[in-house]
C-alpha cells in the first residue's frame, strides 16, 4: 500500500523530472520501459503497474488531494512510460489491478466558493502513457482484484471528482476497462436541501463528478468491459 494526504500538488505517486533539478534546470528525460516476461510473467510489456492500494486521503476536512500525477517538463524533457522520445513514445503503459483513490472531505456548514476535489489520476503536459489498462484479474482463490480508479469527496458541502484528468499537452489513445474493473467518480453530500444560508448566487452550492476528463484531444479509444461511472448526491432544494 502506497498511502498520503495527496495535498498541495503532492500526490501520493508523482513522476515528474522537474521535481529534481540541477544548476541548469530540471533533470531529465523520464523513459519507464516496459517489463519483460523474465521480470512478470503473469502481464509482462508494463512499464507501470499497480497491484496494491494507492489512496491519497488527507486527515483534516477541506484540502483537495491527489493519487497520481505524471507529467514532463517539457519537449526534450518529457515523461514517457514506454520506449521511445515525446513524439514516438510507444509500448509499455499502465496497468491497475488493484486500487487507485482519492478521497476529500469537506465540513461547512455556511456558503463557501471554495470547491474541495478530489483527482485520482493525472498526465499532465509532456507525458505520455501508450495505454492505460485497468482490470480485476482472478487471485486464484475465488475472487478478484478490485481493478478501480476512483475518486471521492463526501462531507457537509459540494466538491469535484476527477478519476482521470489527461491535460492538455498530455497524450493517451487508449483506456480499456476490463470486465469487473471500474472508473468511478462521486460527490456525496448531507446536505441534500440547501438554503440560502449555504447556497446562493455568489457562492453556489457545486457538486460535479467526472470520469474521464480529456483535454489534449489525444484519447481516440475507449474499450469498456466494465464500469465508467460519474454520480452526485440527488438534491432537494430548500426553502428560504
Amino acid at each position: 500500500m502506497l498511502s498520503g494526504n495527496g495535498v498541495n500538488g503532492n500526490a501520493v505517486v508523482r513522476i515528474d523530472p522537474s521535481i529534481a533539478t540541477t544548476s541548469t534546470g530540471a533533470r531529465g528525460p523520464i523513459n519507464i520501459g516496459p517489463l519483460s516476461a523474465d521480470i512478470d510473467p503473469i502481464d509482462p510489456g508494463y512499464s507501470f503497474l499497480n497491484r496494491g492500494t494507492i489512496i491519497a486521503q488527507p486527515t483534516d476536512a477541506q484540502l483537495n488531494s491527489s493519487a497520481i500525477f505524471i507529467q514532463g517538463a517539457g519537449p526534450s524533457l518529457y515523461t514517457c512510460l514506454g520506449t521511445g522520445d515525446f513524439t514516438t513514445c510507444a509500448g509499455g503503459g499502465l496497468l491497475n489491478t488493484g486500487s487507485i483513490t482519492a478521497v476529500a472531505t469537506t465540513n461547512v456548514t455556511t456558503a463557501s466558493t471554495q470547491l474541495v476535489n478530489a483527482t485520482a489520476f493525472t498526465l499532465g503536459p509532456y507525458a505520455v502513457v501508450p495505454r492505460l489498462d485497468v482490470k480485476a484479474e482472478t487471485t486464484g482463490i475465488g475472487s478478484t482484484t478490485p481493478g478501480s480508479i476512483s475518486a471521492l469527496v463526501t462531507g457537509t458541502g459540494g466538491g469535484l471528482a476527477n478519476a482521470i484528468i489527461i491535460s492538455q499537452g498530455a497524450r493517451l489513445p487508449v483506456i480499456n476497462v476490463g470486465a469487473g474493473a471500474s472508473i468511478l467518480a462521486t460527490v456525496e453530500t448531507s446536505t441534500i436541501s440547501p438554503t440560502v444560508e449555504v447556497a446562493n448566487s455568489a457562492a453556489p452550492f457545486n457538486m460535479v463528478a467526472v470520469a474521464i476528463n480529456d483535454s489534449s484531444s489525444t484519447l481516440t479509444k475507449i474499450n469498456n468491459a466494465g464500469t465508467i461511472r460519474a454520480a452526485v448526491r440527488a438534491m432537494i432544494p430548500g426553502l428560504d
